[in-house]
């Protein structure tokens, strides 16, 4: 019970602390991850048109991205101790004829640390058009592999994999 007690006081105090969140700010997040060991950066040129680049990322987004709910509870010997759902959103940050960016949040549900309104950034997928097609660049956290390859897939016109669900 005192374990407990501790688990929830603690995440009470995070939920409040501010100065733990990631950057709310698409580019900020971008370079706060370049110069991290935390973060991990995913380069393609695929030669693929712009705005077909940008076209289906669009499409896989809104079917395999915006509003999918994952689900997962926290266990420590046994005992329920947190539950890691979340609800995901992307929204399209930056859009000229030179830039695409494309931000990508999980908002937490249920015990978690602190978030921004709309969930923390997890993602920022930037696609530049180039003389042979695009030049499509993500950002994200080390370890998030799974989902940033369909990503970078789905930039490239190609019909993989929802990696959420």
């Amino acid at each position: 019970m005192k374990k407990a007690l501790a688990i929830v006081l603690g995440m009470a105090v995070l939920q409040g602390c501010t100065a733990l969140l990631p950057p709310n700010n698409p580019n900020e997040f971008a370079e706060r991850l370049s110069d991290s060991a935390f973060g991990r950066v995913y380069s393609k040129m695929p030669a693929i048109p712009y705005r077909d680049s940008v076209r289906s990322l669009k499409a896989n987004m809104d079917s395999c991205v915006e509003g999918v709910r994952q689900d997962a509870t926290l266990f420590s010997q046994g005992a329920l101790i947190g539950s890691a759902s979340g609800i995901w959103h992307y929204a399209i940050t930056a859009t000229s004829d030179s830039l695409t960016q494309f931000t990508v949040r999980r908002e937490s549900l249920g015990l978690s640390g602190p978030q921004h309104e709309g969930g923390n950034i997890v993602a920022v997928i930037n696609v530049e058009p180039q003389e042979s097609g695009v030049s499509i660049t993500g950002y994200s956290p080390w370890g998030s592999k799974w989902f940033m390859q369909s990503v970078m897939a789905w930039g490239e016109g190609e019909n993989a994999a929802c990696p959420i669900g």
